[in-house]
């Protein structure tokens, strides 16, 4: 539930900031 949350949010933060794959690294561990 909450992780689910937080992706949405990493996702719509790479929508507006495109920056380095260190939060996909992230993205993928969760």
């Amino acid at each position: 539930m909450f992780y689910e949350a937080v992706i949405i949010l990493i996702d719509i933060f790479h929508a507006s900031f495109p920056r380095p794959n260190r939060y996909l690294d992230s993205k993928s561990t969760l």
